[in-house]
Parts: C-alpha cells; structure tokens; sequence
C-alpha cells in the first residue's frame, strides 16, 4: 500500500495549508504511470499558530473520510512529482477557492 504523501503551502491571502495525497497507480505505459490523486487538505486560520503536525493530522483524517470526495484525474509521470506539481497548484488559489475546491 502506498503511503500518503504531504504538502504545506501559502495561498494567495496568506493562509497556510496541508494536503494529504495518495497517488494509486493504474497501469504503466511507455511514458510512465498513469495515475489517479486522491487529496485531502487542511486550511490555517490567520489567527491559529500554523504548526504542521496538526495539519498533516486534520488532512490525512479528510483524505480517509467517507465524506472526501477528492481530486482524482489522470496523470503521467513519477508518483512525487505528479503530486508536488498537482498540490503547489494550490498555492495560487484563494482562500476562497481553496475551501470550495476541498469542501471546507
């Protein structure tokens, strides 16, 4: 089984984030892997201490929830770097987008 992976960024009003990813394998091709991205996030409120322990905790827990729906699309390429490009997307999103994009 695979494990899940993480990323910490900044969206564009400043507020830090977490997602939780897990990114399972269909088949392989010349080019590399196709793959589907399941993820699940957490959003930092300006007035809380951004500590990356608990947002990995909160985020992990949306991304094994029943009630994640996710972000699942059809990928190429090694599974870090299909999931770094996929989650520093985020990063130019606002808090806005952010949270309906995740269901926050």
């Amino acid at each position: 089984m695979d494990r899940t992976l993480f990323f910490h960024g900044i969206t564009l009003n400043g507020n830090r984030f977490t997602i939780a990813g897990k990114v399972d394998t269909l088949f392989e091709c010349k080019k590399g892997f196709y793959s589907i991205i399941k993820l699940g996030a957490s959003l930092c409120s300006k007035n809380d201490v951004f500590i990356k322990k608990l947002g990995r905790i909160k985020a992990e827990g949306r991304l094994k929830s029943a009630s994640n729906k996710g972000t699942e699309n059809y990928f190429v390429g090694n599974k870090i770097n299909i999931f770094i490009e996929e989650c520093s997307k985020f990063n130019n999103a606002t808090n806005r987008q952010f949270k309906l994009m995740f269901n926050l």
